[in-house]
């Protein structure tokens, strides 16, 4: 525009100077993410400002207004306002500009106009600025919806128009909501509670862009979906314990631009707990412990709602977690102290009850020897020994072991002969010998060989530990029936009554102890003195 030299064409220009226009620019619509921030570029160009002016703007506002630059400094925190802008020949020349915003400065300057709304609230942040290029970020929230970011430079002496200009679409993930039996539920609701055989009602609802699809989950295993729709409805017939669970409700869609980013999908969590009085993991805990020990117990009450726990006779005060409302348990830690030093054992009873039920829970501390488990097969693949295998809780007090062996006729199976054999934990000679131990998932695993047993016949077999406080129960007794003896497995290198099983040596001592008593035995009755003893 060319400016007239008259008193009007004067008072013209001092206007278009307060307030600069735009020229008409379609926006670039631009799909942005909520809640992303999204930035924009403004640069200067040389070529374009034909009078050398140099004035560069950058606005964030209605897409169907015009923007109108204010020049003069009470403009500056109007609803119109610049983020910031380039004060160029054509700024400098008003005096409140020139002083109060450029303080007398040379042009071109740049200045970041902190008085604009947005940048107030931080929705909108300069990146980097100078006379030739702006750089903003611009929070993607429901107030810039549908608004328009314009860079802006003076081409003709007073026309301020629009370079670039971009419409901010915002693209939203779908949200998922869900009703139980007509009650809608939010993100933090809290578990909602059935009854059993109660009928229960779940709809799940998708919102957001086009082309949704629904489903439903329960333990992260899907149980229903619904493609190209927003809602799905499904039904449980008669609530069970089995229908208790972290359910969630998922709304997705194939829109390229938030596949693209891992948006495509919303959800809403919510739990359905199913009343049931109070269970325990287990129905006995046995700690080993000596007499006057106090020992830490930690056990898990399921149930719901929340049991409350007692135990007695009482020790501490069970101390609770918080309860899990997603697996509905609680856990206890107790302390108790096995006081009776009599009987060398402590027995305590919890019970967890609710508006349900109760159940009850037996806790036996014990300095007695533990019952073994015996862990080994019936089978022996030798004529004349066994490998025993047995385990027990790791922490119990054990000075030695008693094994029980019944040797049967190979014929009628009737008892031949009864033997009790005493060994200590570490026995490596006689007719036991420990092979070798182990502790898993707190029990001590031990392995020992058995020799001189009768080949192709059965051995009944049986265990028991003791301490300073007597002997335990003996274990069931097994059956164990030894192959018959060839020269073959008896010659076998592998075979424990060789030269590499300790036990050969007392093997050995006993063989030659019954030739000794044969040979004996024979010269008696050969010389004639066996009727005189």
């Amino acid at each position: 525009m060319m400016l007239r030299q008259t008193s009007s064409g004067l008072l013209l220009a001092v206007g278009l100077l307060m307030f600069g226009w735009t020229c008409a620019l379609e926006p670039t619509s631009v799909d942005v993410l909520e809640n992303d921030w999204y930035e924009f570029e403004c640069v200067y160009n040389a070529q374009d400002d034909k009078n050398k002016v140099h004035e560069l703007t950058v606005h964030i506002q209605d897409c169907y207004s015009s923007a109108r630059i204010a020049l003069s400094r009470e403009h500056f925190s109007s609803a119109t306002a610049a983020v910031a802008v380039v004060f160029g020949k054509t700024s400098s020349q008003q005096a409140d500009i020139k002083s109060e915003l450029m303080k007398n400065q040379n042009w071109p300057m740049y200045y970041t106009n902190s008085e604009n709304a947005y940048l107030k609230e931080g929705l909108v942040k300069i990146v980097s600025g100078d006379v030739n290029k702006i750089s903003i970020k611009v929070n993607v929230t429901n107030r810039m919806d549908r608004r328009c970011i314009s860079c802006n430079q003076i081409k003709s002496y007073l026309d301020l128009e629009p370079t670039k200009k971009e419409a901010l679409k915002i693209r939203r993930p779908p949200t998922a909501s869900a009703t139980v039996n007509g009650a809608a539920l939010q993100p933090t609701s809290p578990a909602t509670a059935l009854q059993l055989n109660q009928t229960v009602t779940i709809i799940c609802t998708a919102s957001g862009p086009a082309q949704l699809s629904v489903t439903l989950l329960k333990d992260n295993r899907e149980i229903a979906s619904k493609p190209a729709s927003n809602s799905l409805t499904h039904v449980i017939a008669k609530a069970g314990r089995d229908s208790a669970g972290v359910y969630k409700c998922q709304a997705e869609t194939d829109l390229p631009f938030l596949v693209q980013r891992s948006r495509s999908s919303g959800s809403l969590e919510f739990v359905l707990a199913v009343n049931f009085a109070p269970t325990f993991e287990v129905s006995e805990i046995v700690r080993y412990t000596q007499v006057g020990n106090k020992e830490n117990i930690r056990i898990r009450v399921q149930s719901y709602p929340a049991a409350r726990l007692e135990c007695s006779p009482t020790g501490d005060m069970p101390i609770r977690e918080s309860y899990n409302n997603r697996e509905f348990f609680n856990e206890y830690d107790l302390t108790l102290t096995n006081l009776d030093s009599v009987r060398k054992e402590s027995k305590f009873r919890c019970t967890a009850t609710n508006e349900v039920g109760q159940r009850q829970l037996d806790i036996l501390l014990t300095a007695k020897a533990p019952t073994p488990e015996i862990l080994s097969s019936v089978n022996t693949k030798w004529s004349n020994s066994y490998r025993l295998e047995w385990q027990h809780d790791q922490n119990a007090s054990i000075d030695h072991y008693l094994v029980e062996i019944v040797y049967r006729n190979r014929d009628d199976n009737s008892e031949v002969n009864r033997t009790e054999i005493k060994f200590s934990p570490t026995q490596q000679k006689g007719s036991i010998a420990l092979v070798d131990g182990d502790t898993r998932n707190g029990k001590l695993i031990h392995s020992g060989q058995l020799v001189n047993l009768t080949p192709d016949s059965n051995h009944d077999i049986r265990l028991r530990s003791c301490n300073e406080h007597g002997c335990s129960e003996y274990t069931p007794t097994i059956s164990v029936r030894t192959q018959a003896k060839t020269a073959e497995n008896y010659n076998d290198p592998k075979n424990p009554m060789k030269s590499q099983n300790p036990n050969r040596a007392s093997a050995l001592s006993s063989d030659a102890a019954n030739l000794v008593g044969m040979i004996f035995t024979w010269l008696l009755l050969t010389v004639g003195l066996y009727p005189m003893l």
